[in-house]
């Protein structure tokens, strides 16, 4: 819900707890058009910041943290691909 209610008396019933406004695990990945797996493997890992519900139960994203995940994956920090990073041995 959120916003205003129409009718003042309702008002109570548009107060919701701010995470619920944030964007869900599932919507953030559809969003960014990266695979759900490889998202709840980067925050499994720690990797990408993300916000938690009240109870910890849901991982949710803010939009600010969305636009530094898709500034991440644009410059290649975070590959959206499959395959392993290249590392050169030295002799």
């Amino acid at each position: 819900m959120g916003g205003r209610s129409p009718v003042k008396c309702f008002d109570y019933k548009f107060d919701i707890e701010e995470w619920r406004t944030f964007k869900t695990m599932k919507e953030t990945a559809m969003d960014l058009k990266l695979d759900y797996g490889r998202l709840a493997n980067w925050v499994k890992k720690g990797i990408v910041s993300h916000t938690r519900s009240a109870g910890g139960k849901k991982v949710v994203f803010t939009e600010s943290q969305i636009n530094i995940l898709n500034n991440r994956i644009i410059s290649g920090e975070l590959p959206i691909e499959n395959g392993k990073k290249r590392v050169q041995l030295s002799n």
